[in-house]
């Protein structure tokens, strides 16, 4: 089943927030949450541009499903050499892993 609108924008606006971490911070799922809110239709119809925010508490969950569902290939245009998703912390101020590199 291949990703709707709404999951599409949410997932590229998580991506695009975390790769604005610089260099030596993190921040936490929460953070990257409140930052990008949740976007919710403002008419009928699914247009992007038309969405307006709010932000469920169930929204930094899916920060770090989307996070971890990045991309192992490198062609893609969000993946987990681009995306630096280890500056994202959970609640506890750890990196929760996504899976081990076994290369």
């Amino acid at each position: 089943m291949a990703p709707s609108e709404e999951t599409e924008a949410f997932n590229k606006a998580v991506c695009n927030a975390v790769q604005q971490i610089p260099y030596g911070k993190v921040t936490s799922y929460g953070h990257i949450a409140k930052l990008i809110g949740t976007r919710t239709h403002t008419q009928s119809t699914i247009q992007v541009e038309k969405l307006i925010f709010c932000i469920p508490a169930e929204r930094p969950r899916q920060v770090g499903i989307c996070l971890r569902h990045l991309s192992r290939d490198a062609r893609a245009v969000f993946n987990h050499q681009n995306v630096p998703w280890q500056r994202v912390v959970n609640v506890r101020g750890a990196i929760s892993l996504r899976y081990l590199y076994i290369d």
